[in-house]
């Protein structure tokens, strides 16, 4: 990358928050908060209820260990694509057991996709739609470099307070985060959770 970009980064970007959507998951949701833990760095981890329901000794392990948590809906499905109160329901019943484990108002909608109804019916219920600035397209990659390689494209263009989208759910997750950590510690950039 080009020396210039990544020292005019450095000048404008201080402080960003690394989120991870979908889990929490078994295996990959473990390797995480490990690696987070040996790192001294705290993230938001936006849950998926059916997930919740599977691995609730999980969702605790999250919150002790000073992560905080956010709902992700109850099926992960594009809440935008199915009948509105079908959605409503989706993200009510999501925050309802995400408030089990924490006090929390943080809310995301699977795939980043909202439409104006939705959107204004999760301020009504006073939680916040947090979207994404960096997307690390873990989703889409499978080869840790890749991701890596694209996460440094984007964090170059990204504002200070920027929110970077990683998932609970896949093994290149892992293998990339200790990558983009390393470069962000590297460049004295703060890694740190989302308000909830």
């Amino acid at each position: 990358m080009n020396e210039l970009i990544i020292f005019l980064m450095s000048l404008s970007l201080h402080t960003v928050h690394i989120t991870f959507d979908d889990g929490p998951n078994l295996r990959y949701t473990d390797e995480i908060l490990t690696l987070l833990k040996e790192e001294h760095v705290k993230a938001n981890f936006f849950m998926v209820g059916r997930n919740i329901e599977m691995y609730p000794h999980m969702v605790k392990r999250v919150v002790n260990e000073g992560h905080d948590i956010g709902g992700h809906s109850m099926t992960h499905k594009e809440l935008t694509k199915i009948p509105f109160d079908q959605a409503k329901l989706e993200i009510y019943e999501s925050m309802m057991l995400v408030n089990m484990y924490q006090d929390t108002k943080l809310f995301r909608f699977p795939y980043g996709s909202f439409d104006k109804r939705l959107s204004s019916y999760v301020k009504s219920l006073g939680y916040k739609n947090i979207y994404w600035d960096v997307d690390t397209t873990d989703w889409k990659y499978k080869d840790k470099d890749v991701i890596y390689k694209k996460f440094k494209v984007r964090i170059a263009e990204a504002k200070d307070g920027a929110i970077i989208l990683m998932h609970d759910i896949h093994p290149q997750t892992v293998g990339s985060l200790r990558m983009i950590i390393d470069y962000l510690k590297e460049r004295k950039i703060v890694i740190k959770k989302l308000d909830r």
